[in-house]
């Protein structure tokens, strides 16, 4: 009996997982625009009790989270800017460094300067043949991206406005003896979605913190203002840490004249944001939602197999919403104790 309801739950995962891998062009928007939709929900009944029109009370909390996003786009903008005016110094100081290091090369490990041409030639060759894959899956991302854009903002506010119908469309597939519970589940879970923005404003602020100091410690000039702008434009996933890291390297390299400092700054960021997927962010998200740090990191791995960096993302609010309403029912109370 016990390997048969091994086999079926086993069954229905594999099912469920490979539905979230066929349809996830269509789940990962929809998914976060459910969770927007819950962070906006108390906004828009606040702007509602103060006599705002609805689908105005719909409009305004989205048009701002747009704003904070455009905000976002700006400051990487204005960042790539600043390092478009630099580039000519950086290729003035790359040139010595480069010649000095090919010496070093040289005398130390006896690689002449031609052979270190060739090898250089051959790399070159050998990755450029991948140039086109590479440009493919940009122009694929990008493209998703923009889509996303457009669409979210749409079911948002489609999930607002029909939100009365989905949660009597929901709490029907419950046994009429559990719907009061059902309607008390997703009530907590629009709170705890309340929780889960704290957690990640905590989760920003401590690798804010933890990045200025370090930039602090190498002597680095306005450590905390690019602490604190690389940790919020880790937002935009890989291209903000990336491009919001390279102009303190710069900078530093420019000023120094030196690789020291601009290597360390990239080990300090390194470290950070490793401890920040590791550690910092599945203890102090999973605290806020009450997940235990060994689910939290379980399933953000888990998500970013399935999903890739939005699976890493909307995980840690699913297995929330699933430990809720697993508490108000007796047959699930042990999986919600085991993740909380």
């Amino acid at each position: 009996m016990n390997l048969n309801r091994l086999f079926q739950v086993s069954i229905i995962a594999a099912i469920f997982i490979g539905a979230l891998l066929f349809f996830k062009s269509l789940l990962i928007p929809l998914a976060y625009a459910v969770f927007i939709s819950f962070v906006l929900y108390p906004i828009m009944m606040r702007l509602i009790k103060l006599g705002t029109p609805e689908f105005l009370a719909i409009l305004i909390p989205i048009l701002l989270t747009g704003a904070v996003f455009f905000i976002l786009v700006l400051l990487l903008s204005y960042e790539l800017s600043m390092l478009d005016e630099r580039w000519a110094q950086l290729q003035i100081s790359a040139i010595p460094w480069l010649h000095d290091l090919q010496h070093q090369l040289e005398d130390r490990f006896n690689w002449s300067i031609d052979a270190q041409f060739d090898w250089l030639r051959r790399a070159v060759e050998k990755y450029s043949t991948n140039v086109g894959e590479l440009l493919k899956d940009i122009i694929h991302a990008s493209s998703t991206m923009l889509i996303y854009l457009v669409i979210i903002p749409i079911y948002t506010y489609l999930i607002l406005a029909y939100r009365q119908k989905l949660v009597r469309f929901i709490i029907s597939f419950f046994p009429a003896s559990r719907r009061d519970e059902a309607g008390v589940a997703l009530y907590e879970t629009i709170h705890m979605f309340t929780a889960f923005i704290k957690g990640m404003v905590m989760v920003y602020l401590i690798v804010g913190i933890l990045n200025s100091l370090g930039l602090l410690m190498l002597g680095v000039s306005n450590p905390f203002f690019y602490g604190i702008l690389t940790a919020v434009m880790t937002i935009i996933p890989y291209l903000g840490i990336i491009v919001s890291s390279l102009l303190p390297i710069s900078i530093s390299w420019i000023s120094s004249g030196s690789m020291v400092q601009p290597v360390g700054i990239v080990v300090v960021f390194a470290i950070v944001q490793y401890l920040e997927a590791n550690l910092i962010f599945p203890y102090v998200v999973g605290k806020q939602i009450n997940l235990n740090t060994l689910v939290s990191l379980i399933a953000i791995f888990a998500g970013g197999i399935i999903w890739g960096v939005s699976g890493m993302i909307l995980i840690l609010p699913m297995v929330a919403i699933f430990r809720i309403f697993a508490s108000h029912f007796e047959g699930l109370k042990n999986w919600s104790e085991f993740l909380s």
